[in-house]
């Protein structure tokens, strides 16, 4: 089972890179989205709470499963699921501060 979460958080780790290439590809109101991300006031609690804590640090502990170490199965799931939950709360917090421009 440790190997298909493993895909899965690279999976989202990739869907996340292009969701910010698209970003910074766009017109003026995503640029200035992913600039409250890249640079702004969500910047840290981005990196820290979504990438370190939900993706990166999950995926250690499932590396450390798959070589035998012996984790408890709902410790990477738990943090996945807090990984997600503030992804969605950032979100929706960015697109509330940004606007639309016509």
């Amino acid at each position: 089972m440790g190997i298909i979460d493993l895909v899965l958080i690279i999976v989202e780790i990739f869907f996340i890179t292009h969701l910010f290439m698209g970003f910074l590809a766009s017109t003026e109101v995503q640029i200035e989205a992913a600039g409250l991300f890249l640079g702004g006031p969500f910047t840290v609690s981005f990196w820290v709470f979504v990438v370190i804590l939900g993706l990166i640090f999950p995926a250690i502990l499932e590396i450390l499963e798959l070589r035998g170490y012996r984790i408890p199965v709902a410790l990477p799931a738990l943090l996945i699921l807090f990984g997600g939950l503030a992804f969605r709360f950032i979100m929706v917090e960015t697109g509330q501060i940004t606007r639309y421009l016509y």
